[in-house]
């Protein structure tokens, strides 16, 4: 654990051998790895956070959509299952235009 706060908390995945999206990234060359747990009000605040554990100027890959409600990526890449019941995410098309 890097970080808790009300509202948050911030990890750095270190485990690969999981079945967790932070260690399917550590086992797929990805050199440092953090996940948090966020409310929608903190998120922002949390990113801010997680950008200082991160060297200037190498390239980030953020599991987030909500993200793009603060932050303009270089790419922003959104994948969509008809079998997922994952969280509707065709709120965030609108923010690419």
């Amino acid at each position: 654990m890097l970080s808790e706060k009300p509202g948050s908390s911030i990890y750095e995945e270190t485990n690969p051998e999981l079945q967790k999206d932070s260690s399917r990234m550590l086992r797929a060359g990805a050199s440092k790895v953090f996940f948090a747990k966020v409310t929608d009000e903190d998120l922002l605040a949390v990113f801010k956070e997680i950008l200082k554990h991160i060297p200037t100027g190498i390239p980030i890959i953020c599991e987030s959509p909500a993200l793009r409600y603060f932050i303009v990526p270089g790419l922003f890449i959104i994948m969509n299952s008809e079998t997922s019941n994952k969280k509707n995410i065709s709120e965030y098309w609108v923010y690419l235009m």
